[in-house]
């Protein structure tokens, strides 16, 4: 992640890093004199990551690490005054890959329409509204895959709103992994992480802190945890959206929980027991 630990409204840059920002221009460059409603893929290199140790209860075959291609496309939302930005994944080449690809597009086609109804409810303007799309891999592996996706929108003259979204899969069979299944126990998940990312954001925001807040967003819930969570070499990388911990001037901070902070509390067998053995 590179050192940042806030993911605020110049968050899709902050969050690409070199990778995603090459493969942005490149989204862009393919989009110049062609229609406004153009697609273009590029092919992109796979994050991959260690495999000793990483283990996952296998569903199938366990095969390579997925390759990954970036699916662009500039144009219309809809007909009206809506745009969109959109870069996305599309994986190949192992054995989950099309239940991915079908999980990733229910979630792009769930937040585009949540976005064209909030932007039918916004009063005519001189600013369309807009929605920015991108992505970046997490964690890859022929076991496990991350992905972290970003929504940034701005509806009409409105300051924009950006929503993280993590997507975690069996490489396997392309089964979805919920977070609670990392535990041997929810409930004793849940606090560790509540516990946890409480010193964590207290120690990260400093003065920009405030107590009431990250208590507030940070509660043993499985709610406050499970919309955009990530497997990672160092740790369980959880972030918290806009406003949930804090006001919007500082955006939406992430915490990385080490490992050997959660291995009391990680199923042996779980998705991720082996970062704990």
């Amino acid at each position: 992640m590179e050192g940042e630990m806030s993911r605020g409204r110049t968050g899709l840059a902050r969050l690409a890093g070199p990778a995603l920002l090459a493969a942005l221009m490149v989204g862009g460059c393919a989009s110049n004199g062609v229609s406004p409603t153009a697609e273009a893929t590029v092919t992109i290199e796979a994050t991959t990551m260690p495999t000793a140790g990483i283990t996952a209860t296998p569903r199938g075959p366990v095969g390579p690490a997925c390759a990954v291609e970036e699916r662009y496309f500039a144009g219309p939302v809809a007909q009206g005054s809506w745009e969109r930005d959109q870069h996305s994944p599309v994986f190949s080449r192992c054995p989950g890959a099309a239940v991915m690809n079908a999980t990733v597009e229910s979630t792009l086609a769930r937040w585009l329409g949540a976005f064209v109804s909030r932007a039918n409810r916004v009063a005519p303007s001189e600013w369309p509204s807009t929605i920015t799309v991108a992505y970046t891999i997490a964690y890859s592996t022929p076991e496990l895959l991350s992905v972290r996706m970003i929504f940034d929108e701005v509806l009409g003259g409105a300051r924009p709103s950006t929503y993280y979204v993590g997507l975690n899969f069996l490489v396997s069979d392309g089964t979805p992994i919920p977070l609670e299944s990392l535990f041997t126990d929810a409930t004793d998940g849940l606090i560790a992480l509540s516990t946890i990312s409480r010193e964590l954001l207290a120690a990260q925001l400093g003065a920009d802190g405030d107590s009431v807040l990250i208590y507030g967003g940070t509660g043993p819930r499985l709610t406050n945890f499970d919309k955009a969570w990530a497997f990672t070499m160092d740790g369980l990388e959880i972030t918290f959206q806009e406003y949930q911990v804090g006001p919007y001037e500082i955006g939406a901070p992430f915490v990385v929980i080490p490992w050997s902070e959660l291995a009391s509390v990680i199923a042996p067998l779980g998705p991720a027991g082996g970062f704990v053995r």
